[in-house]
Formats: structure tokens, C-alpha cells, sequence
């Protein structure tokens, strides 16, 4: 991650609320090796909270599409929509190779229901090293701008009953 390294030092630090189980991975490990600040904290839905309105569902692709041979990837989704205002899904895994069980087609199926009638955009990643890029980069733009408006970072005061 020497390209990100760089982008860190060049800017203000960065704040993440996450999870208190996410904050033991090895995602949040990377994260705090970019120098990135992690406030722990109970996350009703997704794992790592950019902004006050951003929070990042980070899941393995074979849970997602376990989630979606059994249909409840559809409750997991409006959960998301309804409990964070901007939501934004990282798959990591290559959904294509994970399941015999769900054919490709309800795979895009249900990538189209969460990007088009959800409007929740959906990331993808080999692995832990590039979610934690994803995420490293998503932060730094959402706190530092690119140009544009710039959020503040997360409230690390309140859980806001999560």
C-alpha cells in the first residue's frame, strides 16, 4: 500500500467508528497501520462508518451469497437502507466462484436490486489488503474532499443508539 502511505501523509488524519467486532480484523489492522485513528464502538449496521451519514458493509462474498440462496440478503439490504442514510456494500471474494447453490443470474439479480432499487452502491475486492484500500480511499475523500464539499468525520461522541 506504498501509493496510500503517500496519500496519508499528505493530508489530516483520519477518524473511523468501527465496529467492536470489525476493529479485530485484520482490515482494521491495516487501517490503523496507514495511521488511520479507529474508535470502537457497537454498529447496528455495516462495519466501519466514514462519515455521520457513510457507513461501509464490508462482507465475504460467500456470506453474501449465502445470504442470498436463502433470501435473506433482502431483509440485510433494507435493514442497511433504513438504519444508514448513505450505505455502501464491499463485497470482498469473487462471487462468481462461491456458491453452486445460487446460479450467477440471481447473483446479478440481486446486485441489481440493491444497486438500482436501492440505490446502495456495491464495491468489490480480491481481498482484505484492497477492502482496507477501498476504505482508506472512500475516508480520505469523504474527510478531506477532492475538490468538492468535504464531511466531517464520524461522531466519535455518541453511538446514536447503535
Amino acid at each position: 500500500m506504498a501509493q496510500t502511505e503517500r496519500m496519508t501523509s499528505l493530508v489530516k488524519p483520519l477518524t473511523l467508528v468501527v465496529d467492536n467486532l470489525a476493529a479485530k480484523t485484520s482490515v482494521a489492522d491495516r487501517l490503523r497501520e496507514e495511521g488511520i485513528r479507529i474508535v470502537e464502538s457497537f454498529l447496528k449496521d455495516g462495519q466501519y462508518r466514514i462519515t455521520d451519514r457513510c457507513t461501509i458493509w464490508h462482507v465475504s462474498a460467500d456470506e453474501f451469497s449465502s445470504l442470498a440462496a436463502n433470501k435473506k440478503i433482502f431483509r440485510r439490504i433494507l435493514n442497511l437502507k433504513h438504519t444508514v442514510p448513505e450505505p455502501i456494500i464491499i463485497i470482498e471474494g469473487d462471487l462468481k466462484t462461491v456458491s453452486p447453490h445460487v446460479s450467477p443470474r440471481v447473483m446479478r439479480g440481486v446486485q441489481a436490486f440493491v444497486a438500482m432499487h436501492n440505490r446502495i452502491p456495491i464495491l468489490t475486492a480480491e481481498n482484505t489488503d484492497e477492502v482496507a484500500q477501498l476504505i482508506l480511499m472512500m475516508a480520505n475523500q469523504a474527510q478531506n474532499g477532492m475538490g468538492l464539499s468535504v464531511s466531517e468525520p464520524p461522531d466519535t461522541e455518541t453511538t446514536r443508539g447503535e
